[in-house]
């Protein structure tokens, strides 16, 4: 059991009873005759190690991905000094490295009424929708019939139904980032979002977050055909305080998500060019 500044007495075992030190221990001496480098050797080691010191922290497993590269790296440097050289002392400080990763709720509502957007790790994160899954609720925003007019006007008339565009998702998303800086507002693409989707493992990202303080954040996610995996994070935006919205383009049908989703579809538009 780790205290409260994340250190143990006892050494961290994993579900085959081997533990996170005599992992380190097997992988140096797999590069004892290597001719490796101490460098290569120390990153070795990290990149083994990593995950499982991921496993043993307390972690949420969603962030495990944006806190992997940068945990890897400092224990890189930290095993730098030599083969064999791990300790018990070095894996109790990247377990507690990991569980202070995560900012305190009041850093990130502090992002949220600020900036939007909260670096944990190597991604970005929507701050509000990360303060709503810390627990904070948030109010919940009606749907807003000027917005979803004005975005579908402008969406019909813009060339993105241009047959010789090859990208059209980029497309719309750059003519909705326009529109709301033209406005004053603030766009952020490719947001991270505490929500594990369909078929993963980590948290998912939003394609784009229109931010509008005080008035609600707008939440959109463009697909070329109907994907289950905007569904989830559609309605966590909902729930979070966001008008979340799904432009849908291209080709199929799908089932609309949960009453607070404002849904434009432009799917009769032919997939080939």
């Amino acid at each position: 059991m780790n205290d409260v500044n994340g250190m143990s007495d006892e050494p961290i075992y994993l579900a085959g009873g081997e533990s996170i030190l005599e992992v380190a221990a097997r992988v140096d001496r797999s590069y004892w005759y290597s001719g490796a480098s101490v460098a290569s050797q120390a990153k070795g080691v990290a990149n083994a190690v990593a995950p499982l010191v991921l496993e043993a922290s307390d972690v949420d497993k969603g962030f495990h991905m944006a806190l992997r590269t940068p945990l890897a790296d400092w224990l890189t440097e930290k095993f730098s000094h030599g083969v064999a050289k791990v300790t018990q002392a070095d894996i109790d400080m990247a377990v507690a490295k990991c569980n202070a990763s995560i900012p305190p709720i009041e850093t990130v509502r502090e992002a949220a009424e600020t900036e939007g957007v909260i670096r944990v790790g190597t991604k970005h994160y929507w701050a509000q929708g990360l303060l709503s899954y810390m627990g904070e609720r948030q109010f919940l925003a009606s749907r807003n019939r000027e917005i979803t007019e004005a975005l579908t006007y402008m969406l019909d008339r813009t060339t993105h139904l241009d047959k010789r565009v090859a990208d059209r998702t980029k497309q719309i998303t750059d003519t909705l980032a326009s529109w709301a800086a033209r406005r004053g507002y603030r766009p952020a693409r490719e947001l991270s979002v505490p929500v594990i989707t369909p078929g993963s493992t980590y948290f998912g990202r939003h394609d784009l977050v229109i931010f509008r303080k005080p008035a609600p954040s707008i939440v959109i996610e463009i697909d070329s055909q109907p994907n289950e995996r905007s569904v989830p994070k559609l309605d966590f935006a909902y729930k979070s305080g966001a008008i979340p919205m799904w432009i849908r383009w291209n080709k199929g049908d799908a089932e609309d998500p949960n009453t607070g989703v404002t849904v434009i579809d432009f799917c009769d538009v032919p997939a080939d060019v």
